[in-house]
């Protein structure tokens, strides 16, 4: 679990999965940059029971408020095999949580664990 001035960042849970897809299946609520892919719940519960989506070069924590409200997700996955860099994506969830700071604290906690914490030398930002 991270823990940052306003939130929350932690581990996935099986009580999360069905607010998760749901969420995940909401192609309208993604905004004008979240790639808008969906994969069958069975697939994403298949992903869950396999690695609770966490593993060394991957990962997916929600963001959560004070009071364990979900808010949103963060993801990292490693861009390719050769080069020890990761990309992050991240998807604020409702139009209320957005612009308030919330994924800008979820960036700044998750790069702080993979490339200070966990001594990572290398960092790649991108702006698209």
């Amino acid at each position: 679990m991270l823990k940052g001035e306003t939130i929350v960042l932690r581990l996935i849970r099986e009580a999360d999965l069905e607010f998760l897809w749901a969420r995940h299946a909401d192609v309208d609520d993604r905004g004008p940059y979240f790639p808008i892919g969906v994969i069958p719940k069975s697939k994403f519960q298949r992903l869950f029971g396999e690695s609770g989506f966490w593993s060394e070069n991957e990962g997916m924590l929600v963001i959560t408020d004070k009071e364990d409200a979900i808010l949103g997700h963060i993801e990292f996955f490693q861009t390719v095999k050769y080069l020890d860099e990761f990309e992050l994506s991240y998807q604020i969830y409702g139009s209320q949580n957005r612009g308030r700071g919330v994924a800008t604290e979820a960036v700044r906690l998750m790069t702080h664990h993979l490339f200070e914490r966990s001594r990572r030398n290398r960092i790649r930002l991108e702006w698209r």
